[in-house]
């Protein structure tokens, strides 16, 4: 489908992405010439109009650095759209592709920390964290994305009997009960973290069934046993990734503090610093 001229009074520029729900597009507000990022949903998605207002509502409630800004929610003809702040960067799936150092890799992963944190003090449950919903800032600062499936404590927003997100990034308890809380979010943070300093999801696979049977059975190699990670930092994404929820932090608090802990060491030993270089990023 070709790209629109213009979305109510914006002037689309060009597409940014597409994906089940609809399709992002750059555009330019003629009155004030910002650029923006407009989300348009896609014609007979399930449940999509409700949806596209539950997430205009989530994402309008939120006002935090590492959280992309809403400015506006309109309809072009019967289709909603949302009007986001456009942030020039890289998307971290493919920023996890070039070579980045593990201070870089932290600071996203603080920032990140940080998005979940202030969330969940909200009272929303973002519910699909994974690294293609996040961007990494040309200064490195992670923005968080795409909160389409989150949902507000004591609301309902999912297909009836659907549980939805992304396979591998499901916490063992959702295959169950189906019942999301800030410990899945917590589960679905440990993994990119992993992913972050690991290069890889433990729990890929060829097939969907392939992977959940992973999620259900496999240990992930402790992270602390092949990367870079800071051991305190390592320590604390493995408690992320527990199977038993109630095993899982229920906030990024003590993952940020590990993560507070390296940089003070870093200010206070600069000769350290410019010592012998850390270990690879990835394995």
């Amino acid at each position: 489908m070709a790209a629109p001229a213009e979305i109510g009074k914006y002037r689309i520029l060009r597409e940014l992405g597409r994906g089940a729900m609809g399709a992002v597009y750059l555009a330019e507000d003629p009155f004030i010439a910002r650029r923006v990022a407009i989300k348009v949903m896609r014609p007979q998605v399930e449940e999509g109009e409700e949806r596209f207002l539950q997430e205009a509502r989530t994402i309008g409630s939120l006002s935090h650095p590492n959280i992309v800004l809403l400015h506006d929610f309109g309809f072009a003809g019967e289709l909603p759209y949302l009007v986001m702040e456009h942030v020039e960067g890289t998307i971290l799936d493919r920023w996890l592709s070039e070579p980045h150092g593990a201070e870089a890799r932290l600071r996203v992963l603080a920032g990140l920390c940080r998005a979940v944190t202030y969330a969940h003090s909200r009272g929303v449950l973002h519910r699909d964290l994974k690294p293609s919903n996040v961007l990494v800032r040309s200064d490195g600062e992670a923005k968080l994305l795409d909160f389409g499936i989150a949902r507000v404590e004591n609301t309902r927003m999912t297909a009836t009997g659907v549980v939805l997100g992304t396979p591998e990034y499901l916490a063992p308890e959702l295959l169950g009960s189906g019942k999301f809380s800030p410990r899945s979010d917590m589960y679905a943070l440990g993994l990119v973290a992993y992913e972050l300093f690991g290069g890889r999801n433990p729990f890929g696979a060829d097939t969907v069934a392939a992977c959940l049977r992973r999620v259900l059975e496999v240990e992930p190699a402790p992270l602390a046993a092949f990367s870079s990670a800071p051991a305190g930092v390592a320590t604390e994404v493995m408690r992320c990734l527990a199977k038993d929820p109630q095993v899982r932090p229920e906030s990024p608090e003590r993952l940020l503090a590990a993560i507070g802990g390296v940089e003070r060491v870093e200010r206070a030993e600069p000769a350290l610093a410019a010592g012998p270089a850390p270990a690879p990023g990835p394995a």
